[in-house]
């Protein structure tokens, strides 16, 4: 039996302590249950509070139905998107693909612009000779 203040001392000499049976073990403190070391969970791990991580690895899909925030999200291979909305700058390091309709406000160019259709506006302007 447990006496209050007593502490469970485990060496390498007497192994581990297992706590077996066919019931659910239940630990219910105020100030919660610290582990200073690893943890192994063998099925599941239900967290119904708040969790607070550090260097979690994955080796697996992270699925989320709720927000995720993060200061930068990094990847390793390709993303999809449904959508992004970019509110600073953005840079393209390859070519920028659009499958379709683009609205450009504004564009800037250094280098030649090249059309295989027609080109439509209200007004056109040029700064040298148009052929």
């Amino acid at each position: 039996a447990y006496i209050d203040g007593n502490t469970i001392t485990t060496s390498l000499a007497n192994g581990d302590v297992t706590i077996a049976g066919d019931q659910q073990l239940v630990v219910s403190t105020t100030n919660g249950i610290d582990v200073t070391n690893n943890a192994t969970v063998g099925g599941t791990l239900g967290v119904t509070g708040a969790t607070t991580t550090n260097g979690i690895g994955n080796t697996g899909n992270i699925t989320n139905s709720g927000d995720v925030n993060t200061a930068t999200l990094q990847t390793s291979g390709a993303a999809t998107l449904n959508s992004a909305g970019i509110t600073n700058n953005a840079t393209v390091g390859g070519t920028l693909g659009v499958t379709g309709a683009t609205t450009t406000n504004g564009i800037g160019n250094t280098g030649n612009i090249t059309n295989s259709g027609d080109v439509n506006t209200a007004t056109l302007q040029t700064s040298g000779a148009a052929t």
